[in-house]
């Protein structure tokens, strides 16, 4: 007899469609002034193809963005503008 083994491999997967799809619920549970059901339903609806884009695009985003935040080479000044005489002395 074999024991039983989990295969945590699908985890990293498996926690974000979760957690997307609880979150999915609060559209259906929360009624806004002015929405009606039919406008509930097609949000819930689309949960899933949020959760797909959260797991495929921005991941990647986000692990890009990590990557490179060290990288200051976006800012937009090259040299400081305000020169300090040196023959005054400060006070």
């Amino acid at each position: 007899m074999r024991p039983v083994t989990a295969d945590w491999t699908s985890l990293p997967f498996l926690v974000p469609v979760v957690a997307g799809c609880l979150h999915a619920l609060r559209y259906l549970a929360v009624r806004r002034a002015g929405e009606t059901l039919r406008a509930r339903l097609r949000l819930a609806a689309h949960a899933p193809l949020a959760i797909v884009w959260n797991l495929v695009v921005l991941r990647v985003v986000r692990w890009y963005a990590i990557a490179t935040c060290a990288r200051t080479g976006w800012g937009t000044r090259t040299s400081v503008e305000t020169v300090t005489d040196a023959t005054t002395t400060p006070i």
